[in-house]
């Protein structure tokens, strides 16, 4: 194959050494590595960050950039909507100047993917979606009513399965929804997040004595966003049941629009068994969970929630971490099957404390947890290999088009 041009839209591009998800740039690097050319369009306001990036690279790892303004905002509120409305029609605008042989959006959010459309229409190549969460599905299971916004949502979803050359999914659940919704199956694939399998290090020591954390503790960990649909508020109150266990220590890693809210919960508690840490940056990720000894997965109890595949599952494997499980569905599906961890009920933190207690006290189930965890993920969830199964379906999608 001839280099191909490939352009990504991503509203919520990140790289390694900046904080959130960078499954995106992480397959974007390894098509270059595989001889494709691909531009990722982001936001120049990172979501992540809540601020302006400073001088972000032009370039990395073969991967180009083109960072793209928009309004500034805090919070779930009318001023991110503007911030993804200016970012959609400014993304338009950059990729009518970037060369472009197939254009692939992700969502959500929905307003930039349609313009991602409009930009492959207007290029005249093939236009792929990535469905990284159901939307707005996912946004009516964390309470919100407003149906004129959800009608108008509904319809942009539709408009994008429909006109979309293929559609690309994260999850089986997923993918049933869209069988469900019409979509013809040889029009889906099947791309999970994945994780970056890590390079073997001895910094568990140094990483544990960085972060205060004793030989004899076992470290709980959850590392990921804090907002309604995560449920935090269930480790926190587990934690209330598990004062007695000293030696177990839980430790959020993350930001998100309901992490002051914990914080306030935290400080009324006054215990002394769970911290509310910083964010981090992907790149540190594999090292902090390779010093800790369990690795939490929690969202809130929603049939939506059912359909996904969280990365934080993808990424406490590649670790070789036990998983307490506290989410129901397909996720569950896996982390059972593969013998990676063990299921709680959703936002149930008696049953979240029982099986803490339970992995505190059993290292030996820690540990053949965890390496039944980390052979699935070698095998199933590289990014090396689920990037080289998207450059595939791409190539489909272009021979595809060609004969036309």
């Amino acid at each position: 194959m001839g280099k191909a041009e490939l352009i990504l839209i991503n509203h919520y591009a990140s790289i390694p050494r900046w904080p959130g998800p960078t499954r995106n740039f992480d397959f974007a690097a390894e098509l270059v590595r595989l001889g494709w050319n691909v531009t990722l369009v982001g936001c120049k306001f990172n979501h992540y960050l809540r601020r302006y990036l400073e001088n972000p690279p032009a370039s990395e790892n073969g991967v180009r950039f083109q960072w793209v303004w928009s309004t500034p905002y805090q919070g779930n509120s009318i001023q991110r909507e503007l911030n993804i409305i200016g970012f959609s029609l400014l993304s338009l605008w950059r990729g009518l100047f970037v060369p472009g042989g197939i254009v692939l959006a992700v969502t959500p959010p929905l307003e930039s993917a349609c313009t991602a459309w409009l930009l492959s229409r207007l290029k005249g190549v093939p236009f792929v979606l990535d469905v990284e969460d159901l939307w707005p599905d996912s946004l009516i299971s964390m309470g919100f009513t407003n149906r004129w916004v959800i009608g108008w949502l509904r319809g942009l979803e539709r408009f994008l399965y429909r006109h979309s050359d293929q559609i690309l999914v994260v999850a089986d659940q997923m993918r049933q929804y869209l069988l469900d919704q019409g979509v013809p199956g040889s029009k889906i694939s099947l791309i999970p997040l994945g994780a970056n399998l890590p390079a073997a290090t001895d910094n568990r020591p140094a990483i544990r004595a960085q972060y205060g954390w004793r030989d004899d503790q076992v470290i709980a960990v959850y590392v990921g966003a804090h907002g309604p649909a995560n449920a935090l508020e269930t480790l926190i109150r587990a934690a209330q049941l598990l004062v007695d266990e000293p030696a177990l220590q839980i430790v959020l890693f993350g930001d998100g629009s309901d992490k002051p809210r914990l914080q306030q919960l935290l400080q009324s508690l006054k215990l002394t068994n769970v911290r509310l840490a910083d964010p981090v940056p992907p790149g540190e990720v594999p090292a902090i969970l390779g010093a800790a000894d369990i690795g939490i997965a929690s969202l809130k109890d929603t049939p939506t929630f059912k359909t996904v595949r969280p990365n934080k599952i993808y990424e406490y494997m590649a670790a070789g971490l036990p998983i307490a499980c506290c989410i129901d569905g397909e996720a569950r599906q896996i982390v059972e099957e593969v013998g990676s961890g063990i299921f709680i009920r959703p936002e149930d933190d008696h049953g979240l404390a029982a099986q803490l207690r339970r992995l505190a006290c059993d290292s030996e189930l820690r540990r053949s947890l965890g390496a039944n965890g980390y052979r699935f993920c070698r095998e199933e969830g590289d990014r090396r290999k689920l990037a080289a199964t998207m450059g595939a379906v791409l190539e489909k999608v272009l021979e595809r088009s060609s004969r036309r």
